[in-house]
C-alpha cells in the first residue's frame, strides 16, 4: 500500500523575511506549540531596538485565553458540542446520582472512586481538621458586623498560613510538596488536601455566623454522615441539643457540590496555578482562588441579577426586557457549552425540590 503522508502539520511563512516553520499538530489534544512561533523574528518597526540588528520574536496574542491552552488536564473534560462534562473519565450526570460528594472528591484528587475502606479513612480525615484554631477565631470576631462572608473567608484562609509554617515551601524548602513523606507518615499533599477541605467549610460556617451575629460558632457535628450534612449542623444550629440537618436539603447540597466541583481551567484554578507556580504557601494561594471566585463577573454577578429582579412577581418583566437586548442572563450555562449545560438542567430539577 501507497504510505499516507503525514499531514499533522502547519507551515508558517513570514513574508517580511521569507523564513518558513513546520509546526507539528498533537492530533491528541489538537493544539500547537506557541512557542514555535518565537523561531519567526523581525526587526520591529517601532523603537526599541537598541540597534537595528536586534530582532523580536513574533508573539501570539489572545486576550482571554480564548482560544489557548495552558495545561494538559486528566481531572476533568468539557465536551461543549455534546454538552458533557466529566471527572476523570466518568459522566458528571451519573456521579450525581450514584456518588456522594465526598467519593467525588476522593475521585478528583486521587484519580479513582474509593474503596469503602479508602473513603471512610479520608472522611475521618477531613473530619479531624474541621475544628478552627481559637486565635483564628478571635480574628474573625474583628471583622464589621457587615462584612460580606467572602471577604472572611479569604481572609482567613490567607491567615492559615501563618498557623501552619510547615506548609511553606518558602520555609520548607522547594521540593515539599513532592518529597514523598513527612515524619507524620502522610506526604505533605496529602496532609492539605486534609486540612484544606476540613478548615474550609469551617471557615464557611465561622463567616456566616459572624454575619448573622451568632456567637460563639457553631462546632463541628458530633459524628455527621456526610461532609454537607456537617455544614449544614454548622450553619443552621442554634440551641437545640438534638438538631439534625433536614435530609432532603442535605441531599440536594451534595449534589450541587458534586455539579461544582471541578469544570477545567476557570477562572479560579488559573489563579490557583499561577500563585502556585512561584511557590507560595498552599492557603495564601487558595485565598488568591477564591478571590478570583468574589470577583463582578464570577459568582457575584448571579446575585447582582436577583437583587435586579427583586421580586417573583418581576421576572417576567425582566425576561422581557432582557430579550429585546444584546445581553446575557448570568447563571443559566456556560459559554464553551453550544447547547445545553449539564449541570443547569440537574440544579433545576434540584430546585424544584426544595
Amino acid at each position: 500500500p501507497i504510505p499516507v503522508p503525514d499531514r499533522n502539520y502547519l507551515t508558517v511563512t513570514d513574508p517580511r523575511s521569507g523564513k518558513t516553520i513546520t509546526v507539528p499538530i498533537n492530533t491528541k489534544t489538537n493544539t500547537i506549540n506557541a512557542s514555535l512561533f518565537a523561531q519567526l523574528k523581525i526587526v520591529p518597526t517601532t523603537p526599541p531596538p537598541i540597534a537595528s540588528e536586534d530582532r523580536v520574536p513574533v508573539r501570539l496574542f489572545d486576550p482571554g485565553f480564548k482560544n489557548t491552552t495552558v495545561c494538559r488536564s486528566a481531572v476533568s473534560r468539557v465536551d461543549g458540542e455534546e454538552g458533557k462534562l466529566y471527572y476523570r473519565g466518568y459522566d458528571v450526570e451519573e456521579l450525581v446520582e450514584k456518588s456522594s460528594f465526598e467519593e467525588v472528591g476522593y475521585l478528583l484528587i486521587y484519580g479513582e472512586l474509593p474503596t469503602q475502606t479508602e473513603l471512610e479513612d479520608f472522611s475521618r480525615a477531613i473530619a479531624r481538621n474541621q475544628y478552627v484554631h481559637s486565635e483564628l477565631e478571635k480574628q474573625m470576631l474583628t471583622f464589621r458586623y457587615d462584612a460580606h462572608p467572602m471577604g472572611m473567608l479569604i481572609s482567613t484562609i490567607a491567615s492559615l498560613s501563618t498557623f501552619h509554617p510547615e506548609a511553606n515551601p518558602a520555609l520548607q524548602g522547594e521540593n515539599l510538596y513532592i518529597s514523598p513523606m513527612l515524619t507524620s507518615g502522610l506526604s505533605a499533599s496529602d496532609k492539605l488536601v486534609d486540612l484544606g477541605k476540613g478548615r474550609r467549610v469551617r471557615h464557611v460556617a465561622a463567616a456566616r455566623g459572624e454575619r448573622v451575629g451568632r456567637h460563639p460558632y457553631n462546632q463541628p457535628m458530633p459524628n455527621p454522615k456526610s461532609y454537607t450534612e456537617n455544614f449544614l449542623y454548622m450553619l443552621d444550629k442554634l440551641n437545640e441539643t438534638d438538631f439534625t440537618p433536614d435530609p432532603r436539603l442535605t441531599k440536594i447540597l451534595d449534589k450541587l457540590f458534586i455539579l461544582l466541583a471541578e469544570h477545567g481551567s476557570n477562572c479560579s484554578t488559573v489563579m490557583m496555578r499561577h500563585l502556585a507556580s512561584s511557590g507560595v504557601d498552599p492557603y495564601t494561594a487558595l485565598s488568591g482562588s477564591a478571590g478570583a471566585l468574589f470577583g463582578e463577573r464570577k459568582a457575584s454577578a448571579v446575585i447582582d441579577m436577583l437583587k435586579q429582579i427583586n421580586s417573583p412577581e418581576k421576572i417576567d418583566i425582566f425576561l422581557t426586557i432582557k430579550k429585546g437586548r444584546p445581553v446575557r442572563l448570568m447563571g443559566f450555562g456556560h459559554r464553551i457549552y453550544k447547547g445545553r449545560d449539564p449541570r443547569v438542567s440537574i440544579a433545576r430539577d434540584l430546585a424544584f425540590q426544595v
